[in-house]
């Protein structure tokens, strides 16, 4: 899809050391959730994560657990 299409862009766009996680609700209220390849890391900023919300995307940020 052209969403899709656009946060791949975005993500490949923004390479750094952040570890990336997609999660989408699906008809029936289940959330999938897809950690694409451990290659795929993003540089978080504040035009980033807006970049982000103006596709739709909420953006929540975890840290690590060590």
């Amino acid at each position: 899809s052209t969403l899709c299409d656009s946060i791949l862009t975005l993500l490949n766009s923004n390479p750094g050391d952040c570890e990336v996680t997609l999660e989408a609700v699906v008809g029936d209220g289940t959330v999938v959730r897809v950690k694409p390849n451990d290659a795929l890391r993003v540089k978080r900023s504040t035009e980033f994560e807006q970049s982000l919300k103006e596709l739709g995307c909420s953006v929540s940020i975890e840290r690590a657990q060590r």
